[in-house]
C-alpha cells in the first residue's frame, strides 16, 4: 500500500465522508480525526491537504511513540486472535507464505 493509494481509496472514499457526517450530525461538538504516526498516514494527509482544508478537518495531536494514547492499538491483539484460524484458500506456497507474513 502506498501513501497515494491510502489517500485515494481510504481517506477520500471513507474517512473524510464519515468525519464530515459525524461533524454535521453533532453541531457544536468538537470532532477530531485521530491517526497514529505511521509514515503512510502522513503521506496520505500531505496528498489530501486541499481536501483537509476544504472540509475543515481537525486532527487530534498524536505524540510519536505513544500507542497508549491511540485506542485502536488495544484492539489489535483481539483482531489477531480472529485471524489465527484464518484458512488460506489458495494451495500455492507463495500465497500461504504471503498470508502468514
Amino acid at each position: 500500500m502506498s501513501g497515494l493509494w491510502y489517500a485515494e481509496n481510504i481517506l477520500k472514499d471513507y474517512v473524510f465522508p464519515y468525519y464530515c457526517s459525524v461533524r454535521d450530525h453533532n453541531p457544536g461538538a468538537y470532532v477530531y480525526l485521530v491517526q497514529d504516526n505511521v509514515y503512510l498516514h502522513g503521506l496520505g494527509l500531505r496528498y489530501c491537504a486541499p481536501e483537509i482544508e476544504q472540509y475543515s478537518i481537525k486532527f487530534a495531536p498524536q505524540p510519536p511513540n505513544s500507542p497508549d494514547l491511540h485506542l485502536i492499538e488495544r484492539c489489535f491483539g483481539r483482531l489477531e486472535g480472529f485471524l489465527d484460524g484464518f484458512e488460506v484458500p489458495s494451495s500455492s506456497r507463495a500465497s500461504r507464505q504471503m498470508a502468514k507474513d
